[in-house]
């Protein structure tokens, strides 16, 4: 796996959230909303007196809705920023963009690198292998592997009709995950 695709599959970590097949589709209003929001939110945190607070050990780095609603409510003004941006709260604007992120994931996964699973199983491979680790060093690296594996399995339940509409918004989206 390239620089590239491990660098996107652990931001993705960070995205990690489950959907209902019952939800909205993904309309273009809604894609538009979302990158408008993360624009807005991005420029926001730019000012210094904007900074997120150190949150790490609070967070589930495989709960990106829970996360984004978190530090939504931490700061009213991203709260601000997401009705401002046509959502009715933050639950929705993190609910609807973790469907686009997970679309968007495993559409960039089946693109750039289709065998990411077979890669990530000789990954663990060597990790075993690997006597000069300790224990503790093969565990954790086991682990961010394993979460690695998860998240895939969430990507690759995104539903097609989701898949469909980020990719008709490919362009719109991609300077967001840049």
């Amino acid at each position: 796996m390239n620089k590239k695709n491990l660098l996107i599959v652990f931001a993705l970590m960070l995205a990690a959230v489950h959907w209902t097949v019952a939800d909205a589709p993904l309309t273009e209003d809604l894609i538009t909303q979302w990158v408008g929001s993360m624009e807005a939110i991005d420029e926001w945190g730019t000012d210094p007196a904007n900074q997120l607070e150190d949150m790490d050990a609070e967070l589930d780095p495989l709960d990106f809705e829970a996360t984004f609603v978190q530090i939504a409510e931490q700061h009213v003004e991203i709260g601000g920023i997401v009705r401002d941006h046509g959502f009715s709260d933050n639950q929705e604007w993190a609910h609807y963009g973790s469907r686009i992120m997970y679309a968007y994931g495993a559409l960039q996964m089946e693109a750039d690198s289709p065998n990411v699973r077979q890669e990530l199983q000789q990954q663990l491979e060597l990790i075993e292998a690997q006597t000069e680790l300790s224990e503790e060093q093969r565990a954790m690296m086991q682990q961010q592997l394993e979460q690695v594996m998860v998240l895939l399995d969430r990507m690759d339940n995104a539903p097609e009709a989701d898949r469909a509409a980020v990719q008709q918004h490919a362009s719109l989206l991609a300077p967001v995950f840049e």
